[in-house]
């Protein structure tokens, strides 16, 4: 019978459908007899979907129709394909589930960074964690979801070759900065409680939209320095403050309480630039410097380097009463420390300067008035030759 064999084995040709049984169940596929033969169904063809054991799916004994895959005649060996009898459903997926497109999906596991969704018979989808939730970027999944919930998900990705599909929940629902930024423009003025407060500012509950904005710690106060103005506020407390920034890509919205207050420091300094000569008075005297109030939470810093002209030699300090008056010339401002800078030294220098100045502009004049003189006395009385 070994002839009628080889010619039975000549007639099959692979793309054809056979009929078989299955005779035995291994851990990598199933043997299936058909016309006196045995093929392998491989594991990987039983099924589109990944099959964990061939025997979730087959028995023995089961009568099945199968494609003939490939014949190697010189090792007898035929294999045989289950799935190719039906479309690859990963072919045309794009095409039932556009990107974007949400629908309802069923959760077949629940892991640590995320769920898997099936969205059609074998198909199945991730979840990530970062995809779940708008506000809660670390959500625990399985606070969330459970296996078994048929939940709405929307379609992120689909990766064919890797037949991978990313899926989101929480594209479902409103992004809340979009919301936030429809609702409240630029410049708004609100009201919120503070959430916490660390090194770069302060987060505030922004009302009902379950997100937070960040007043940074440089918009705290126009008059207080930064780390300073930042300790008057508590956790808890309620405090208004301006809308400055919303980018809802990020999810992040800027807020500002100083904005909400006129700049006394700004109004001070655009009348009274950098060189102007300002008069003020003494409200602390330090071992190195005094604090001189220049105008309603203005404050003016002088270096005593900056008080005496070292010219004249003496160097012992004038007396320094809180209270006195004091003029001297802004010589910049300090941002971090919120203050004007001043000199009285670069006052009188630049002062002396314009005096000689002056003196020297006035002294042609004199000269030319002398000629004059000796030109007009001249006339007056004539020399005697």
């Amino acid at each position: 019978g070994g002839l009628e064999g080889e010619e039975i084995l000549d007639s099959l040709e692979s793309g054809s459908i056979v009929k078989g049984i299955v005779k035995n169940i291994t851990d990598y596929g199933a043997f299936i007899g058909f016309n006196g033969f045995d093929g392998l169904l491989h594991i990987t063809d039983m099924a589109w979907k990944r099959v964990q054991r061939p025997a979730e799916m087959l028995t023995v004994g089961d009568e099945i129709e199968v494609k003939i895959l490939k014949i190697d005649k010189e090792k007898k060996r035929i294999s045989l394909g289950l799935k190719q009898l039906s479309e690859d459903p990963w072919d045309k997926l794009i095409d039932r589930h556009p990107l974007n497109s949400t629908q309802k999906g069923k959760v077949t596991s629940v892991t640590d960074y995320g769920c898997f969704v099936e969205i059609e018979d074998n198909i199945e989808g991730l979840v990530h964690v970062s995809e779940m939730d708008w506000v809660n970027k670390n959500i625990k999944p399985s606070q969330v979801v459970s296996k078994g919930d048929e939940i709405d998900v929307m379609i992120l990705d689909v990766d064919k070759e890797k037949r991978r599909i990313s899926l989101g929940v929480k594209q479902c629902t409103p992004n809340p900065w979009e919301q936030f930024a429809k609702q409240y423009s630029i410049g708004s003025q609100m009201e919120g409680e503070i959430k916490s407060i660390n090194e770069f500012g302060i987060f505030i509950g922004l009302g009902d939209s379950g997100i937070d904005g960040l007043v940074h710690i440089n918009d705290i106060s126009h008059v207080e320095p930064p780390e300073r103005a930042i300790r008057a506020y508590k956790k808890g407390e309620r405090v208004k403050f301006l809308v400055s920034g919303c980018d809802a890509k990020r999810g992040r919205v800027s807020l500002s309480i100083k904005a909400l207050e006129n700049n006394p420091i700004s109004d001070y300094l655009t009348a009274h630039p950098k060189g102007s000569v300002v008069t003020g008075s003494i409200a602390e005297s330090g071992d190195t410097y005094c604090m001189i109030d220049l105008a309603e939470q203005v404050k003016g810093y002088l270096p005593h380097s900056e008080l005496i002209s070292d010219e004249e030699g003496d160097n012992s300090l004038p007396e320094l009463q809180k209270g006195q008056t004091i003029e001297a010339k802004i010589t910049g401002f300090d941002k971090k420390k919120v203050r004007v800078n001043l000199s009285v030294k670069k006052k009188e220098r630049d002062e002396q300067k314009q005096i000689a100045k002056d003196y020297t502009s006035k002294k042609p004049a004199r000269t030319s008035l002398k000629g004059m003189v000796k030109a007009l006395a001249g006339k007056i009385f004539p020399s005697k030759s």
